[in-house]
């Protein structure tokens, strides 16, 4: 604060000698600024718990935050190398534990963002900028995206934790926006960021402000930045990730479970009575979805054969076949690897081979109800195996909240996630903030530009020597053409 106790103070401009600096924007960790520099004392600026900002040339603000740890090493000779790291304002927040439990019954994303972030500014550090939720800075908060912002929650959210609190308002979030396919990320933001967007923050705000934004990391939109082979520095990655892997993804709320097959039988159960016989379908698709089929084998002895369908747009041709091998008295589950695409034909739909003796039945991978969600994405699992997430929230308190729920986490994950870590060559380097944002990297799996959500970027300042790296990732959304 001010010596006059008037106002909130202002920061004082410290310089270091063989400085270096390194600054890190993470979507999923927080930011984080590391100083390290060689004196004979001590910076005692820089010796205590205080907010720190950090500025790159061009006076382009890189860091704010506050000082978390202070190291000394004495390297002899009097000379004294001090290691301080600063966290972004998230790590005060992540530390905000009530001893009271906060509790909004039925209120709405934008009243409870509102009222913690009056809290916030109650209990944090003192510091010269204020924390600010204003839904102008959200990004890609405008209709249909806006709705699910006031629409209320219809259950109790409840925390004892401010960043716990934001991270359950944000679950909620997640499972209400129906618009897009996307997660939504949480920044705490204090940088310039979106120049020429509807949302920008600029200098003065950034000053002044710190952002509680939550937004939709939309990797539908245009790039706000592209780079090509010729920007980027031998030795750069791309990575296909499949230990995130979800095909299978199961959600229990407040009384609801994900309906993971639709009520109906596509085809209700049959005898299969010779060697090879046809079967129409009991019923029509809901939509573009999975098959699964049952088969029993009641019989003494084992059973191998095959079973094909077709739909609309194969039937001249069979859609899928797949082998079936039962020991005597078993059944086995197939996922068909194709979707229905425009429904199932009438007349012969199902063909069983050598599996006479047997009995089947078809359902189809969805809910009864809109929207009808894929919680099974059938060709994952038969090219990765199941992968399956159980997850579990008081906020999934509606049949649609939990359907949906469980298909946004197939949609996005059924398929290995994309990564980069691409460093920088010097001619190119810059301070735009990109985090959460999709950027152009060249991609060696498409031999192309390919556009990923930025997820983390960072500089390191040596002398006048300065490297900058990023990170991203980017979902595959379709599979054959066809979404989850």
């Amino acid at each position: 604060m001010s010596p006059s106790g008037m106002g909130f103070g202002d920061y004082v401009p410290v310089h270091g000698s063989l400085p270096k600096y390194g600054v890190v924007h993470s979507l999923r960790e927080g930011d984080q600024l590391h100083i390290q520099l060689v004196d004979k004392c001590v910076n005692g600026y820089l010796d205590t718990r205080m907010p720190i900002r950090f500025y790159g040339y061009d006076d382009a603000k890189l860091f704010d935050g506050v000082i978390n740890r202070n190291n000394v090493v004495h390297l002899g000779g009097n000379w004294l190398q001090q290691d301080i790291i600063a966290t972004g304002w998230d790590v005060e927040l992540k530390g905000m534990d009530l001893i009271d439990s906060i509790v909004y019954d039925d209120w709405t994303p934008n009243a409870m963002f509102t009222d913690i972030t009056r809290i916030i500014n109650d209990i944090a550090i003192k510091r010269k900028a204020h924390f600010v939720y204003d839904t102008s800075k959200i990004p890609y908060y405008q209709s249909p995206f806006s709705d699910a912002y006031e629409a209320t929650s219809g259950t109790e959210i409840i925390f004892s934790n401010i960043y716990e609190g934001l991270k359950t308002i944000l679950m909620h979030l997640d499972a209400t926006e129906t618009n897009s396919p996307y997660d939504f990320g949480l920044r705490i933001e204090t940088l310039p960021s979106a120049v020429g967007d509807s949302w920008e923050i600029d200098d003065a705000e950034s000053e002044a402000n710190i952002y509680i934004l939550p937004f939709i990391q939309r990797e539908d939109v245009a790039a706000k930045a592209s780079y090509k082979t010729f920007k980027l520095e031998a030795g750069f990655e791309v990575n296909r990730d499949y230990s995130r892997l979800l095909n299978h993804v199961k959600c229990f709320g407040d009384g609801v479970v994900t309906q993971m097959i639709r009520t109906d039988k596509l085809l209700d159960q049959v005898d299969i009575t010779s060697n090879d016989q046809w079967f129409p379908r009991t019923r029509q698709c809901l939509e573009d979805r999975y098959l699964v089929f049952t088969i029993t084998n009641p019989t003494a002895f084992d059973e191998s054969g095959y079973v094909t369908w077709v739909r609309v747009d194969g039937t001249t041709n069979p859609t899928e076949t797949f082998p079936v091998k039962i020991p005597a008295g078993k059944s086995q589950v197939f996922y068909s690897s194709d979707r229905s695409a425009d429904g199932l034909p009438t007349g012969n739909v199902f063909r069983c081979v050598y599996l006479n003796g047997c009995r089947m039945f078809v359902e189809e991978v969805t809910s009864d109800d809109f929207p009808h969600g894929t919680s099974i994405a059938g060709k994952s699992v038969n090219d990765f195996g199941h992968k399956m997430l159980l997850i579990t929230g008081l906020w999934l308190n509606t049949q649609a909240k939990a359907n949906y729920y469980s298909a946004k986490h197939v949609s996005l994950f059924h398929y290995p996630v994309h990564t980069v870590n691409v460093p920088i060559l010097d001619d190119y380097v810059d301070y735009a903030n990109l985090l959460g944002k999709p950027v152009d990297v060249y991609s060696a799996f498409a031999d192309d530009e390919e556009k990923f959500i930025c997820t983390e970027a960072s500089w390191e300042f040596t002398g006048t020597m300065i490297t900058q790296c990023l990170k991203g990732e980017r979902h595959q959304l379709e599979w054959d053409e066809n979404s989850v």
